[in-house]
């Protein structure tokens, strides 16, 4: 039957230790029609759609959809915020961003949030704002331990400011050294245009953790008048970080006489791994695997094998810049 739409709501100081509290559509006849949140006006430091917060623990969303609606000139901080929680799960919902917003934004003091078979998405917009905001997919802070599966993860805007990214990590992991799951998801960019930074996954100065990351299909159609890569990671040596990347599918293009990047390792990494992935550049030449310069060197073990390049119209190569 109709859909519902909500204004800004939350979950707050709410624990379960056994079954999750389960928050979805209802299911009776008359009440089981989609449910909409959104947060309209002028977004404001708190802007979200529906936040779970304050010590939370054992939440599951499942079956809904988080929209915005704030004005052309704003921009909500994220639809959906998970901060200070754990041990919680987005199951099965539809978050879509015209722009002006994060999709999902994983908080300070968070650890083992569970985003599944989700559709995340920025359409296509050149909206403009003035505040450094950045339209991704999805920002992880926190403690690290998260898993991501299952999902379509989709940005096409040409707006904001920084880079457009699907997930960026930042300063996000802890001395537990949790391991990060990203697999079974397909990350998809075509923005009918070109625009300046943009990223895949990019782990921006992460604290301890591990990244797992395979089954993954990256197909990026945008081109770039900056840089690209599919997969970034930039540790910095007082914390200990590795990557392990399996059994990707990386599509890419680039703009004619520009590289781009399908996997860089800006950063002095405890462990990297990157074995059995496919690697293809549909025109010009693109790095498909880079190290910075002064990096491969200070990579703890490094083991890059049984991968497959092919590039039409360029090279596909890894480069090292020690």
């Amino acid at each position: 039957s109709d859909s519902t739409l909500y204004q800004k709501d939350y979950i707050w100081a709410k624990v379960n230790a056994g079954s999750p509290i389960v928050v979805t559509k209802g299911k009776d006849v008359g009440h089981n029609g989609d449910v909409y949140f959104t947060q309209t006006g002028d977004a404001s430091s708190d802007a979200y759609s529906f936040q779970i917060g304050g010590t939370s623990s054992g939440i599951k969303l499942t079956g809904l959809h988080f929209v915005t609606q704030v004005g052309d000139a704003y921009f909500a901080v994220a639809l959906l915020s998970i901060v200070n929680a754990t041990n919680c799960i987005v199951d099965n919902c539809v978050i879509t961003s015209a722009g002006n917003g994060v999709c999902l934004a994983i908080g300070s003091g968070t650890d083992h949030i569970t985003v599944n078979n989700d559709s995340i998405m920025v359409l296509a917009n050149s909206r403009t704002t003035t505040d450094g905001t950045e339209p991704d997919c999805m920002h992880a802070y926190g403690n690290g331990g998260n898993t991501f599966t299952n999902n379509y993860i989709m940005n096409n805007s040409m707006g904001g400011e920084g880079h457009i990214d699907k997930i960026q990590f930042i300063t996000y992991g802890s001395t537990n050294n949790y391991e990060t799951v990203i697999a079974n998801n397909f990350f998809y960019s075509d923005a009918r245009g070109e625009i300046g930074l943009s990223y895949g996954i990019y782990a921006s100065y992460p604290h301890s953790n591990r990244f797992l990351i395979y089954n993954n299909i990256f197909a990026n159609n945008t081109s770039t008048t900056l840089s690209y890569a599919d997969i970034m990671i930039t540790p910095i040596g007082a914390y200990n970080v590795s990557l392990r990347v399996y059994n990707n599918t990386f599509r890419s293009v680039t703009k004619a006489n520009y590289r781009n990047n399908q996997i860089v390792v800006d950063g002095g990494a405890d462990t990297v791994i990157i074995k059995n992935n496919m690697m293809v550049s549909d025109s010009g030449s693109i790095y498909a695997i880079h190290f910075s310069p002064n990096i491969h060197t200070s990579v703890g073990y490094l083991d890059v094998d049984y991968n497959h390049y092919w590039g039409k119209g360029g090279t596909q190569r890894m480069v090292d810049n020690t």
